[in-house]
This record gives C-alpha cells, sequence and structure tokens, in this order.
C-alpha cells in the first residue's frame, strides 16, 4: 500500500499516468463544433432512405454505411465527454457534456429506429439477392444476419423508436449510482501498517486487503462497508430502478425473462449460464479446503472477507 495521505488532484498525477483525450478533441471547442454538425447531420439519415431500403442493394449499402459512420462519430463525442468527467466526476461542466453526448445518442437511436424493422420488411428472397449480388454489401452481412436473427424481438418502427427516445432516461439509475458513489461518497481515514492516516478510497480499497497488516485489513473492510451501509436505502432504491428498468425492456422486446435477454445478444444459451451455475456449486467443497488451508497457512483463529487476499507467501510484494 502506498503512503500517500492524501489524494492527489489529476494535475499532480504524470502526464504518462493519464488518457490521452485529445488525441480525439484538443479543446472542448472542437467537440462542441462536431457535436453540432453531428446534431444536423442526423434528421438528414432518415429524411434520405426512410421507406427505401428494399429498392437496392446500393441504397441500402450507402444507408447502413452513413448510419455506423454517424455511430463512429457519436462514439468519439461520447468517449470524449465520458473520459472528461471521469477525470472529475464533480465537474458539472462535464457533467454537462456527458448529458449532452447522451441525449445525442437517444437521437441517434431514435433517426436509425426504421432501419432494423424495414430490413426484416424486405423479403428473403430479395435481401437474399443483395447480399450475393452486392460486394460492396457484404461488409455488413454479419449486421443484417443479426438483424434477422433478431426478428422476434425487433418492434414495428414507431415502437423502436419509442423504445430509443426511453434510451436516456433508463440511463438514470447507473447516472445516480455512478455520480454518488465517484462524487458525493467519501470514506474516513484509517491508520496503514506505518501509523500514518491514510484517506480510503474504492481504489485504494483492494491494496489495503493485500496487505499483511489484518488490523489495516479489518479496519479498511469495516470502514468501506459501515459507509455503504449508511445509505443502503439510496442503493437500494437505485439498485430497484435498475432492476424495473431491465425488467420493461426483457418485457418489451418479447424476451420471458431479463436473464435470456442479457445472454441473448451474446448468444449464449440459458443453458450455458446454468450450467456454470451447476459446476461451480458442485465444486464448492474445493473452494472450502482452499479457504481452510489458507486459515492455516496465516495462523490465524478465523477467516473474514478481509483475510482472502492477504499474500500466503513472504515474498509476494505487488504495486
Amino acid at each position: 500500500m502506498g503512503d500517500e495521505r492524501s489524494l492527489r488532484t489529476r494535475e499532480e498525477i504524470p502526464a504518462q499516468d493519464k488518457w490521452a483525450v485529445e488525441d480525439l478533441f484538443a479543446t472542448d471547442g472542437q467537440w462542441e463544433a462536431e457535436f453540432s454538425a453531428l446534431e444536423a447531420a442526423i434528421p438528414i439519415l432518415p429524411a434520405t432512405y426512410q421507406g427505401k431500403l428494399g429498392a437496392s442493394s446500393g441504397t441500402l449499402c450507402a444507408c447502413l454505411r452513413e448510419a455506423y459512420g454517424l455511430q463512429l462519430r457519436l462514439d468519439r463525442l461520447f468517449v470524449y465527454a465520458n473520459e472528461k468527467l471521469h477525470e472529475n466526476t464533480a465537474n458539472p461542466a462535464y457533467q454537462g457534456l456527458s448529458s449532452r453526448a447522451q441525449r445525442l445518442a437517444v437521437s441517434l437511436g431514435g433517426a436509425l429506429s426504421f432501419v432494423e424493422p424495414e430490413i426484416l420488411s424486405i423479403p428473403e428472397e430479395t435481401l437474399a439477392g443483395f447480399l450475393t449480388g452486392d460486394r460492396s454489401l457484404s461488409l455488413y452481412r454479419r449486421s443484417i444476419g443479426e438483424i434477422r436473427r433478431n426478428r422476434t424481438h425487433i418492434l414495428s418502427a414507431p415502437l423502436e423508436q419509442l423504445l430509443s427516445a426511453s434510451g436516456e432516461l433508463s440511463g438514470s439509475p447507473e447516472d445516480i449510482f455512478s455520480a454518488f458513489t465517484n462524487a458525493d461518497l467519501k470514506f474516513p481515514s484509517i491508520k496503514n501498517h506505518e501509523g500514518n492516516l491514510v484517506e480510503l478510497t474504492e481504489a485504494r480499497y483492494v491494496p489495503f486487503l493485500k496487505d499483511r497488516d489484518r488490523r489495516e485489513r479489518k479496519d479498511a473492510f469495516d470502514a468501506l462497508f459501515t459507509t455503504y451501509d449508511a445509505y443502503r436505502n439510496t442503493l437500494a432504491a437505485t439498485y430497484s430502478a435498475n432492476v424495473k428498468k431491465d425488467i420493461f425492456y426483457a418485457k418489451a422486446r418479447k424476451f420471458s425473462s431479463t436473464r435470456e435477454a442479457s445472454l441473448f445478444y451474446g448468444r449464449i444459451p440459458l443453458s450455458v449460464y446454468d450450467n456454470l451455475v451447476q459446476t461451480v456449486r458442485r465444486r464448492l467443497p474445493l473452494m472450502h479446503r482452499y479457504l481452510a488451508l489458507r486459515k492455516r497457512v496465516l495462523q490465524l483463529p478465523d477467516l473474514h472477507m478481509y483475510d482472502l487476499y492477504a499474500p500466503l507467501v513472504g515474498d509476494a510484494d505487488q504495486t
């Protein structure tokens, strides 16, 4: 565990240890210019292509090319705003940029909401002909295949637009949790093994748990979870909102459960998930043997959560 007693500001961190968002935009002014340009470009795509994707392979290819181009531009705006925000989550200027990037993402999602339903409305033989007859469209073969695989869960264009419009609202639980834990929540200072008071943070928590001093490990564990416990109702309400969000989207997209919805887009069968859980449960005795060994090697009267990361050998000293 390092002996830094208080948190360093970002200005005190060496440049080589910081991300270089200036590779995306050199200044906030450049970000603003691109934001305005993309905001103006988004409505052009549906005005140009909606209702025409089945007309020819060239039209479909051009639409997909422009859609992915807009998404890439949005990604650059989104990453810049969010990485700047996470340099200091209490900074209202970048809270604003991040929020605007989210709204722009919702706007783009709404503008593109016609694409998947319209591709699904193209007759199978016509779409197959597009894919075999137009080499430029082959770049999007997998994307089109995924759309067709998702047929059961893709709604009509108006409903897709409605779901897209709910995107910013659905991100609220995560936004609230992030702002609370990264900006507002403060942990107490604890004494390290040298007797110095060190400010506890989530980033410093695991290094504390890897310390050889059991008192230090316990103090870090107690400080972290006592602080969280003081806000358990707020955290529970935030988590509950996130669960309700997942249930809403699973039902809206006609999945049998939120678990199925979570696994579907990764092409993971429910049986794989179930097999993983069942296998871990069958092998729990091996985990119990390991914990008993850890207790014996560390020469502890009992084993607690804060003992699970303590080094078992004397020469383990990693930073």
